[in-house]
């Protein structure tokens, strides 16, 4: 028996909510149907999502399934879509392309170190604007993401937009309510565009305790802005290197014409 017949025969027997999922669509789970028919858009899994561990009998791993990455792509996928829109699809670090603004290494490298754990919890990039700093960004929030990190990304002007719309509309003041829980408590946030938006002092000051207190807490938190244009409140946490890395592509050119 083939690795993939064998993956199918595991693949058979999984639990009530597999079996489920597989009779809304109308099918069976049988083995024809876990291996597939066709080309498949995965050639690790045939599209069916789950991989068996390849182990002998008596191994405590023996017929257990674990989430194919094509499948937690697809998850990823979808709650990108649901943080920041249908735009984040083209945003991702195998999408970056490093000949279009070289100077952005530093910060492309460090990203991707922050992305993956590999970093102290807070990251500022600085940059002028069109220079892929949201780019950077989504991409760092998507890594999170397919990680299973709880994740919120907003640009400084929608936070605060929201937050100074609920004050005069009732309306939107759960959202808004939502909107400060989420930058407050998740696992990781990304704030983008930093320093660019005017509002109130009261609001500014609000978005302002939120960075505070996840500095306090070593919560995952990168930052874009094209100038560091913050109280100093905020800006002296940029200097505690124990804690956050700060990336200067001041020289950097606007590439968006070029995408």
């Amino acid at each position: 028996m083939s690795k993939l017949e064998q993956q199918a025969v595991l693949l058979d027997e999984l639990d009530s909510k597999v079996r489920a999922a597989y009779a809304k669509r109308g099918e069976t789970i049988t083995v024809a149907a876990l291996v597939g028919s066709g080309e498949a858009q995965c050639a690790d899994c045939r599209d069916v999502g789950w991989l068996s561990f390849d182990v002998p009998v008596g191994d405590t791993n023996f017929g257990k399934v674990t989430a194919c990455h094509c499948r937690t792509r697809r998850q990823a996928d979808r709650m990108m879509h649901a943080i920041a829109g249908d735009t984040t699809r083209r945003y991702s670090f195998q999408a970056w392309r490093p000949s279009l603004n070289p100077i952005m290494e530093p910060a492309f490298v460090a990203a991707v170190e922050w992305a993956t754990g590999n970093a102290v919890p807070w990251l500022v990039v600085i940059g002028p604007p069109g220079c892929g700093k949201s780019h950077l960004a989504l991409s760092a929030v998507r890594e999170h993401v397919a990680a299973g990190r709880t994740a919120a990304y907003y640009t400084a002007g929608q936070w605060l937009g929201l937050q100074k719309a609920a004050i005069g509309d009732e309306s939107l003041r759960e959202q808004a309510g939502t909107a400060y829980e989420r930058v407050m408590y998740s696992q990781v946030v990304v704030i983008d565009d930093l320093g660019m938006q005017s509002d109130s002092a009261y609001n500014l000051e609000r978005l302002e305790e939120i960075l505070v207190h996840r500095f306090q807490q070593g919560a995952m938190t990168m930052l874009t802005m094209n100038t560091p244009r913050v109280s100093d409140r905020v800006a002296s946490r940029f200097t505690d290197k124990t804690m956050c890395k700060m990336v200067l592509c001041n020289t950097a050119k606007d590439v968006r014409g070029s995408l």
